[in-house]
């Protein structure tokens, strides 16, 4: 979610609202796509949508300071309709209808989730929202809200801090719909503050070179500020996370984190992300090609490449893997360097394609 997504205006709503900063409205829709007939009885093939209404809104006398912790907490109350959709394409999805009745008995099945999903918003705001803000309780929330997304279920809702800590965790199993697409299925898996610019969703990586069945490779942005003693200014940092989700079996995947890639205040770019050998073993190892501009006072002047492997991961090492392993001494040997110009001499960078990685392992034996 972005503020611009919200389009409302809180005068539209009565006083009660009106004292909320902001007021997130989300649908569930429903679609009959095909249906099969066998006596009195009827099955469907159906479709759920969870929709974010652009009447949602938000108070512009908002203090500055607080604008990203209400929008986070605005995002809270669409992700727990989504789960609200996972459960209502479930439950209608599992079971067959009366010919003459299917319409009553479907609304009776999204009734009672509207009504249970409706009682878990409640408990959301009135956890978080004491005197208008409580980011201990937010944060508890969050880390709910993203459990329950990643299993599909209602389950953690109520779930106590304590049980939640594994959350902070790489390598958490998380779980795939029937009808998510990939890009659906990484947003909704998207690590804690963490989102997905179009610019990375266009860019999934299927590969099936670790296993039988398709994983995925995604990059997420974050922002951070720093904190370090001797930077009187907090400075807000942009990172890139790479993550590999790996299949388990039974549409569960195992989220296994790759990288951070960060350049200060700007994130590096993604060149290339491809599989070869770079070891003895037969197995190929994920390479990423990364690029980052360099300045010199506040000038540009060219790019540095750099290039990093990282070791593969066996069926057997699946479970038990949090995190890939960087191959530090063959990424050294492929690194590609600085492409620009010093000191008015144009340089060019030795490595800086997947053609030429696969060249320079070629002659390194590989």
């Amino acid at each position: 979610m972005v503020w611009n997504d919200f389009n409302g205006k809180p005068d539209k709503w009565d006083e009660e609202l009106k004292q909320y900063g902001a007021v997130t409205q989300s649908c569930l829709y429903l679609k009959l796509l095909n249906h099969t007939q066998n006596g009195e009885r009827i099955n469907f093939d159906i479709k759920v949508m969870t929709v974010f209404q652009s009447e949602s809104w938000y108070r512009h006398d908002i203090e500055k300071n607080l604008l990203d912790y209400v929008l986070l907490h605005e995002q809270g109350h669409y992700d727990i309709w989504l789960t609200a959709g996972e459960e209502f394409q479930r439950e209608i999805s599992k079971r067959d209808y009366s010919v003459n009745n299917y319409n009553k008995e479907i609304e009776g099945i999204f009734n009672a989730i509207v009504a249970k999903y409706k009682a878990i918003q409640h408990s959301y705001d009135s956890a978080v929202s004491e005197n208008g803000i409580n980011p201990e309780a937010q944060q508890i929330w969050n880390m709910r809200i993203k459990k329950c997304l990643e299993t599909n279920s209602s389950a953690f809702y109520t779930s106590n801090a304590e049980a939640l800590k594994s959350l902070s965790w790489p390598g958490q199993t998380v779980k795939r719909s029937a009808k998510e697409t990939p890009r659906q299925f990484a947003i909704k898996c998207r690590p804690l503050y963490a989102d997905m610019p179009e610019e990375f969703a266009t860019k999934i990586i299927g590969t099936t070179e670790w296993g039988a069945d398709s994983g995925y490779i995604t990059f997420y942005s974050q922002k951070n500020k720093s904190s370090a003693s001797d930077e009187p200014i907090q400075k807000e940092r942009k990172y890139l996370l790479g993550y590999i989700y790996l299949p388990l079996g039974k549409d569960n995947y195992k989220r296994v984190f790759i990288d951070t890639f960060y350049n200060d205040d700007k994130p590096f770019k993604i060149s290339s992300v491809f599989f070869a050998n770079a070891d003895t073993d037969k197995t190929k190892e994920l390479i990423i090609i990364t690029n980052k501009t360099v300045y010199e006072q506040n000038r540009l002047v060219g790019n540095f490449y750099s290039t990093t492997v990282y070791n593969n991961i066996t069926p057997e090492m699946l479970p038990y893997i949090g995190k890939l392993r960087k191959m530090d001494e063959i990424s050294k040997k492929l690194e590609g360097g600085f492409e620009g110009a010093i000191n008015g001499k144009a340089r060019e960078a030795k490595i800086k394609t997947q053609k030429e990685v696969v060249e320079e392992l070629k002659r390194l034996g590989y």
